[in-house]
């Protein structure tokens, strides 16, 4: 499970292009996780992980992005926790998003 503290943001070395109507990720460094680790190449979005990534355009907390699908998506609290969790869980996993550490310590007024 993605610790409630941390905060996400994308990584370098990915370019975003929507072709036929869908967001597809596109990795140009290579330190991005690719066939290498038994990942495709590019990275195909649906719905809720494009709404994500644009949100993740600077650093966003679990429960931010949660609050975010809320407000933009017929879903639960509960379900936004979930959705989130898995799409920053595998994200993370291929690369493309990276935690920029925890939001107590980047603003000291959320404690």
């Amino acid at each position: 499970m993605i610790s409630p503290d941390a905060r996400f943001e994308r990584a370098p070395g990915v370019v975003a292009r929507k072709v036929a109507g869908e967001l597809v990720l596109v990795p140009v460094l290579p330190d991005v996780r690719t066939e290498a680790a038994g990942h495709p190449g590019i990275f195909v979005l649906n719905e809720t992980a494009e709404s994500l990534w644009e949100e993740l355009a600077r650093p966003r907390s679990p429960a931010e992005l949660a609050r975010h699908l809320t407000k933009h998506f017929d879903v639960s609290e509960e379900r936004a926790r979930q959705d989130v969790d898995h799409v920053l869980r595998d994200m993370q996993g291929r690369g493309v998003v990276r935690s920029t550490g925890s939001a107590s310590a980047t603003h000291p007024e959320a404690e």
